[in-house]
């Protein structure tokens, strides 16, 4: 499996605390407070496991 590196983007307001708990159960993932902005190195099989589980709580997710 090929690792990549993905940006997750949300709009201003955002669910902060949400995030944060989907991201402790992926250690892929490093949330950036200040950008607004999840890093995710990983399988895209692996990421989209993470953004279903991020869309749960925050439903305007944005990648590249």
């Amino acid at each position: 499996m090929t690792k990549k590196v993905y940006w997750i983007r949300f709009r201003e307001n955002y669910d902060v605390d949400g995030v944060d708990e989907v991201c402790d159960k992926f250690h892929e993932s490093d949330q950036i407070y200040d950008d607004k902005v999840v890093r995710f190195i990983g399988s895209p099989e692996r990421l989209q496991e993470f953004i279903r589980a991020l869309k749960a709580v925050e439903p305007e997710v944005t990648y590249k």
